[in-house]
């Protein structure tokens, strides 16, 4: 009785406290055009929805409020730098997400009678409706299958969406290794199929998603399962410990990981992935019979393809250093709503804007100039006028030339020799640097013969590794077609008709 009292009050928690009304997310903040052409735009992912976990679609922009470290972002009317906010869609914005599946068919899943309602079987077919939301050559996809036999990647990660629904297809109709050899089955002491290692496939599946360096920035990780995995219920001590690594490893991926549950042998481990989803800011779903499963996953697609993306432009808002994000509204329901981005980011330093000081010194010094200007001249008209003798007087404009380059920090440029960005030069200050057609890109290149995801820089222990994206018209350095590459200092890098030299300093 204390045992299922202990496992029914975290359900009881979350059904009653995180659910009972409507709330906000905020899935990720993004700085990259920030201080591109000192354009000041910040973009919130952000989730806002209802008690049933469905996206609130009516969001009035004009309820929500942003801060930046407890400071409210005010409008110019308001004497602040808040110059626009605009709302859209995940599906409005021209970004690609990764999607990753992992899904079981160990013993305890799959029903030994075929005349029963198959989880597993519904599971992949809410899947395949779940993926037809996303754009066939756009999106990437990969999928796992885990089992007694341990885990298998059933599709590598591709932008290949029909390729992915097609394995789903097949994969729903596997049987689990405890079925095609029932006597050589393990079981545990009670006689249940033996549970699978699923903490540790989750980590393994978070850790190579995580690894992928040519996947999209937005990345989720979808689950089917019952959380049943290779520790007893009891030994709260070790799935903790296990479920953080996991967690971390979500978080510092940004990895949302988002889970549907179903149990056929009890559903006390259900908490524990409900537990990761929650943590790693995703989202958790229960089902109890298949169907009801299959649905809710489906449903799923059209939900996260609402997720909104807001875009603000308040440029110079920011302070240097660590700053820590917020977001407040009033949702369609009259509920008030807010969350706190859990990272503090680090802002970068606004340039100084030289020009601004440059023209008030003017303003002010021509005003100064000029009224000493008209006294001097009253004093010669008034000696004119006693003495009938007349005088001229010339003033020569003096013109103050200034031209002001910021450069911030950097670990090297690229510098465009030829085509249309020609004299365009890029500062190379990430990790992990893309490069494509399309403006998600860290580095936006405007030319047709470049796609839109062409190539990424990544820079560690001080070298430089070019890598292309499978683009179109490939990628050349010094003239020869690569796939991967170390540059050196001088390289000359070629994407489309944009050639970029590569320097250090």
């Amino acid at each position: 009785m204390i045992r299922a009292l202990r496992l029914a009050l975290p359900l009881l928690l979350l059904a009653t406290t995180a659910w009972s009304q409507d709330r906000m997310i905020i899935d990720e903040v993004d700085l990259q055009k920030y201080l591109k052409n000192k354009e000041g735009r910040i973009r919130f992912y952000v989730d806002i929805l209802d008690k049933d976990n469905h996206v609130l679609e009516k969001q009035d922009e004009s309820k929500l409020k942003f801060f930046v470290n407890d400071e409210e972002f005010k409008t110019e009317k308001e004497g602040g730098k808040l110059k626009s906010i605009k709302l859209q869609t995940f599906k409005d914005v021209e970004e690609p997400m990764a999607v990753g599946v992992l899904v079981t068919n160990y013993g305890g899943f799959v029903p030994a009678n075929t005349g029963e309602q198959n989880m597993f079987a519904h599971g992949c077919a809410g899947l395949q409706d779940l993926l037809k939301e996303f754009k066939g050559s756009f999106d990437y996809f990969g999928i796992w299958l885990y089992n007694e036999s341990g885990l298998q990647e059933k599709k590598p990660f591709g932008s290949d969406r029909d390729r992915a629904i097609d394995a789903l297809d097949s994969l729903s109709k596997e049987l689990p290794p405890s079925m095609l050899d029932p006597e050589g089955a393990k079981k545990d002491s009670g006689g249940q199929t033996q549970r699978p290692k699923f903490y540790q496939y989750l980590l393994e599946a978070v850790k190579k998603m995580a690894e992928r360096t040519d996947l999209p920035a937005r990345r989720v990780l979808i689950v089917v399962s019952d959380g049943a995995g290779e520790y007893d219920i009891k030994e709260d001590k070790k799935i903790d410990k296990k479920l953080k690594q996991v967690i971390e490893a979500a978080r510092d991926a940004r990895i949302k990981i988002f889970s549907f549950g179903a149990a056929l042998q009890g559903d006390e481990y259900l908490t524990k992935l409900e537990q990761v989803s929650a943590e790693s800011f995703g989202l958790s779903e229960r089902a109890e019979e298949a169907d009801e499963l299959e649905r809710k996953i489906s449903e799923f697609g059209k939900q996260l393809k609402k997720q909104y993306v807001i875009d603000v432009v308040a440029p110079g808002i920011l302070p240097a250093g660590n700053c820590n994000f917020k977001l407040t509204g009033e949702t369609e329901n009259s509920e008030k709503v807010s969350n706190q981005f859990p990272k503090a980011l680090k802002c970068p330093e606004w340039p100084t804007d030289w020009m601004y000081y440059l023209k008030w010194t003017g303003i002010i010094l021509g005003s100064v100039l000029g009224l000493f200007l008209f006294i001097w001249l009253m004093v010669k008209l008034f000696k004119w006028m006693a003495r009938r003798k007349a005088e001229r007087v010339s003033a020569a404009p003096v013109e103050v030339e200034q031209v002001v380059i910021y450069e911030g920090p950097d670990r090297g440029k690229l510098r465009v020799k030829s085509g249309p960005m020609a004299g365009e030069v890029f500062p190379l200050t990430k990790d992990i640097t893309t490069l494509g057609r399309l403006d998600s890109n860290d580095i936006q290149i405007e030319d047709e013969s470049v796609s839109k995801r062409h190539a990424g820089i990544k820079i560690e222990d001080m070298k430089y590794e070019i890598a292309d994206f499978g683009s179109t018209s490939g990628t050349f350095v010094n003239g020869r077609k690569i796939n991967k590459l170390f540059l050196k200092n001088g390289d000359v890098v070629k994407l489309g008709n944009t050639e970029m030299e590569f320097t250090l300093k």
